[in-house]
């Protein structure tokens, strides 16, 4: 059985009144309960369309379904424990233009990292990693107490934050002063200390 359900931008539900009077909004296509597809319309036009692929079904056989070949395919993979990796290949005419992974724990996102799509190797330097504090009611982008970037060999190069662990004059650090101002976080939080996908 098909549903189809509206979400704002931020992927809140929305009801069929605030669908009329929004120009910016996702329509969620489930098959059997399943996510399958998210049609992202911007200034109520089609934006993106992401086809969340289930085993069995080719790169090929997405694009006839859809009838485009330019599209977002994501790719579920529970890796272990509470952890589960998405990723996100972006075709344009049927060419991958970009290819991304995301590692959720639980449903919080704790790692974004690109792929080269050439090569397929993580890009390192576009490493992104977040650490929730563990007071946040909602675990996403936003509520994160610190966000770390990294360099093409995998080091630290910096580490971002909120308030009160940073101010509005200073809200990054570099890797050396990670170690003055915050001697034991790697100590409690190894994973974030180089850009590694997995924990």
């Amino acid at each position: 059985m098909i549903t189809i359900a509206y979400a704002n931008e931020y992927g809140e539900p929305i009801t069929p009144d605030q669908l009329n009077t929004l120009s910016d909004y996702n329509k969620v296509i489930k098959e059997d309960g399943v996510l399958r597809i998210i049609e992202c319309y911007m200034d109520n036009h089609l934006g993106g369309i992401e086809f969340y692929k289930h085993d069995g079904i080719t790169i090929s056989e997405i694009f006839a379904r859809l009838n485009t070949n330019t599209v977002t395919v994501v790719e579920l993979d529970p890796v272990i424990d509470n952890y589960t990796a998405h990723k996100r290949t972006t075709f344009k005419e049927g060419i991958i233009k970009h290819i991304e992974m995301s590692l959720y724990l639980n449903s919080s996102v704790i790692c974004e990292q690109g792929i080269n799509v050439n090569t397929l190797l993580p890009v390192l330097e576009s490493t992104v990693k977040y650490l929730y504090d563990n007071d946040a009611i909602k675990n996403e982008i936003g509520d994160e107490k610190f966000n770390f970037r990294y360099n093409s060999d995998g080091s630290l190069r910096n580490m971002g934050g909120e308030r009160p662990y940073f101010n509005e004059y200073d809200d990054s650090i570099t890797a050396a002063e990670v170690a003055i101002r915050f001697p034991n976080l790697f100590i409690e939080h190894p994973y974030y200390a180089v850009a590694n996908f997995l924990p």
